[in-house]
């Protein structure tokens, strides 16, 4: 927040300055963009002690300490001071414009708060080349943070970094060193825990600081979210390497973050000088090994057509290709990784502006790569250049309105193309020519053909514009043609086409006249063929206004069946019945036959007496039987209603199931 003193904005100061900006201040300083009116450094950056800490002679010392380090300080890596006002009633310093802000709010504008691997290191590198030439002039900086290294882009599109807040920094062998002030726990989470302790801060200490932002750079993770506990002290005394590659961080540089991170300050690197040569050292490797990184992940990506994300990691390994030459070493794999890398980007962009159907730049891009592989990652670029040049031909006929033979190409292509980046585009073209084709058709009132090529479109792609209103639509106009044979017939189909494509047709009133016409169509079915006419009341929906009466009506006739299947079946018992009886009659006869021949003298035979017991015995028993059976067949007969209204005599009984069964028989047939 701004003192009510603040400078506002054009002010001019000391002739030479205007201010462009106001930049986030702190309680002690405030921060101002401006531009430098006579010198080609164009923008510069002010930074003002606020005017109620002018007079405060602790802070106007810590000022002017400042003033002096940076003056003797002078180091690529570290923020160069351009003019100095240091008065009773106003100070300030003049430093260079950073364009890229400092280290925090750059990570808190990335993706997930973290830099790639390559671009970390690079600013990892860049501030402990600064801090070996601090350390070099016998100053240790105490607070480094990431909002105290600013970043400024460089002519071949990097970034560098450069060290920068030097108030509270501690010059050796020199008394007045000013402790800090600030004691919240962000600030004191970048902290070596000797500092923490109450200890003297020394090289190591700013290594200890150095590495914590190195590894939120790379992970996104701030220090006390990981390493750091509630305390403030680290959670380990010397953090695995596995906790490191875990997160993200390539090998090489995890082994330098464990090191540089040990609690005990002896057991770190000793000077920065030596985390600059370890840096160095595993540059190449590190390098290359995050350049094939990127190569394989960008191929993957081509695989799955993923161009946009395919182009961005090319890009990324071809940005650390060039930052990787400058070491001079392993040159034979990186320019095999780069020709692969440049390769992959040249396909990427080709299939990206085949998408956006740039025929011209696509055929360029992939003629470079057929120039390089003929068969890339197993792709044959001749064949795909000529089914280009195919689309090409489909996008010609379109223009010209050809729908015809858009519609007949497309339809060679796409057999083809399945699985092809170009499927899509080919299918887009056979949509839009059916639509317009089919609109046409609609015009001119060739409504079957209009319908068809909008039903065409439905099926490839159902939320293509409007296809599902306008298909029933069609379909509805259709039904209501009457210059066709079967009229009842033909309207009941296309109004069922209708409501299949758009259930609310016209808010419901078109599912209102297919169960109207179902309904009429089923009294006719009636005097014809009543199982047809049985079909169409079952498909009438619930919501009909007549569905009273047509559910009467089908109930009447679905019991009209079953009582006629039930006469059938009774029928076919009372025969069975009958067939005993007659086989009990039968046996009655034989039995009384005997029993009276064995009593006479007609037949010469001697009939041992037992025989006439038992033949007496069984024409008593086959007596009972065929009076039971008729009794029983009496009794089911009247207990049986089988529609029949007026009670016959059993004679009667069975000549009318007869006449019923016949009847259903020959319809049924």
């Amino acid at each position: 927040m701004l003192s009510r003193d603040a400078w506002p904005i054009n002010h001019v100061l000391s002739g030479k300055y205007r201010i462009v900006d106001q930049l986030p201040s702190t309680d002690h300083i405030e921060y101002y963009q401006a531009q430098e009116l006579h010198s080609p450094r164009d923008m510069v950056i002010i930074k003002r002690l606020r005017p109620e800490y002018v007079t405060d002679k602790a802070w106007r010392e810590r000022f002017a300490k400042e003033t002096i380090i940076l003056r003797r300080l002078n180091h690529e890596s570290i923020l160069p001071i351009f003019d100095t006002h240091l008065e009773e009633n106003e100070s300030y310093i003049v430093t260079e414009y950073a364009d890229k802000g400092n280290l925090k709010n750059y990570l808190d504008a990335r993706p997930y708060r973290k830099l790639s691997p390559l671009q970390g290191f690079e600013i990892a590198l860049s501030v402990c080349r600064g801090l070996e030439a601090i350390h070099a002039q016998g100053v240790i900086h105490c607070t480094l943070r990431p909002w105290s290294i600013l970043l400024f882009s460089t002519p071949q599109g990097r970034i560098i970094a450069k060290i920068a807040e030097f108030s509270d920094a501690r010059v050796l062998n020199e008394r007045d060193n000013f402790p800090s002030t600030e004691v919240d726990r962000i600030v004191f989470s970048y902290t070596a825990p000797e500092q923490i302790k109450g200890d003297i801060a020394d090289a190591r200490s700013d290594i200890f600081a150095w590495a914590l932002i190195f590894f939120e750079m790379l992970t996104g993770e701030r220090p006390y979210e990981s390493l750091i506990n509630h305390d403030l002290l680290p959670l380990s005394d010397n953090f695995p390497v596995e906790l490191f590659i875990n997160k993200g961080v390539p090998r090489e540089i995890a082994g330098i973050l464990r090191k540089a991170l040990h609690t005990d300050p002896a057991e770190r690197f000793q000077s920065a000088r030596e985390v600059r040569e370890s840096l160095e050292l595993i540059r190449p490797q590190a390098t290359f090994t995050v350049i094939s990184q990127n190569l394989n992940v960008g191929e993957a990506y081509i695989k799955a057509g993923q161009w946009a994300s395919a182009i961005a990691e090319f890009e990324h390994g071809l940005e650390s290709a060039v930052w990787h030459s400058e070491t001079g070493n392993l040159r034979g794999e990186v320019y095999k990784l780069v020709e692969r890398l440049t390769t992959g980007l040249h396909y990427a962009q080709g299939m990206m502006a085949l998408a956006n159907r740039e025929w011209q730049a696509m055929v360029e891009f992939l003629e470079q790569v057929r120039g390089v592989d003929p068969n890339y990652l197993g792709i044959n670029i001749a064949k795909l250049l000529g089914e280009v040049r195919s689309v090409q031909k489909l996008e010609e006929f379109a223009e010209k309105g050809q729908w015809s033979e858009v519609i007949q190409l497309a339809a060679e292509l796409t057999d083809n193309y399945i699985g092809e980046p170009q499927y899509e585009i080919v299918r887009e073209y056979m949509k839009a020519a059916l639509y317009a084709q089919g609109q046409e058709f609609f015009a001119n009132d060739k409504l079957q053909d209009a319908y068809h090529r909008f039903a065409s479109v439905y099926k490839l792609d159902p939320g293509y514009i409007d296809i599902g209103k306008l298909s029933a639509d069609t379909a509805f106009k259709i039904s209501k043609r009457i210059d066709v044979p079967d009229s009842r017939n033909h309207r009941i189909r296309w109004l069922e086409k209708t409501l299949s494509l758009d259930p609310q047709h016209r808010d419901g009133l078109t599912q209102k006249q297919l169960d109207e016409e179902r309904y009429r169509w089923a009294m006719e079915l009636f005097k014809t063929d009543k199982q047809a006419a049985i079909a169409q009341l079952e498909k009438i929906s619930s919501h009909y206004d007549r569905l009273a009466e047509a559910s009467s009506l089908l109930d009447s006739q679905i019991s009209k069946r079953t009582a006629k299947a039930q006469i059938q079946v009774l029928l076919k018992n009372y025969r069975t019945e009958i067939i005993i009886s007659l086989i009990a009659a039968v046996i009655t006869i034989i039995l009384s036959t005997g029993f009276i021949l064995s009593g006479s003298s007609l037949i010469p035979l001697a009939i041992p007496p037992i025989y006439t017991i038992i033949t007496a015995t069984l024409t008593i028993l086959a007596t009972v039987l065929i009076a039971g059976r008729i009794i029983y067949i009496q009794q089911r007969r009247r207990r049986q209603n089988l529609g029949v209204k007026v009670r016959l005599s059993e004679d009667d009984l069975f000549s009318q199931l007869e006449r019923d069964v016949d009847e259903l028989l020959e319809k049924e047939s």
